[in-house]
């Protein structure tokens, strides 16, 4: 559940935007090294957002950011599919 889209925790709808949504969350812990959810006792779950996802270091290059931010889109018809991911990548 820490990598799940928007959608599909809402309303179990999996597609392939899902994974792209995956991605950007991984596309953040490697940048920052430390992953979005940190334990918590106090909250139900157990686990809170680290407060500063999604936002990236001011240092973060440009390019990087604005893929991680499209694959963060909560509208699932917005993010890239994953030929457009490694093109930009490239």
């Amino acid at each position: 559940p820490f990598y799940a889209a928007p959608e599909v925790v809402r309303e179990g709808i999996f597609s392939r935007a899902a994974d792209a949504y995956a991605y950007g969350i991984l596309m953040y812990e490697l940048y920052c090294a430390k992953p979005i959810w940190v334990p918590d006792a106090s909250v139900p779950g157990g686990y809170v957002q680290q407060p500063d996802f999604p936002n990236l270091p001011a240092h973060a290059p440009s390019e990087y950011v604005a893929l991680m931010n499209d694959c963060l889109q909560a509208a699932h018809l917005q993010r890239p599919t994953f030929d457009v991911v490694i093109s930009r990548l490239r």
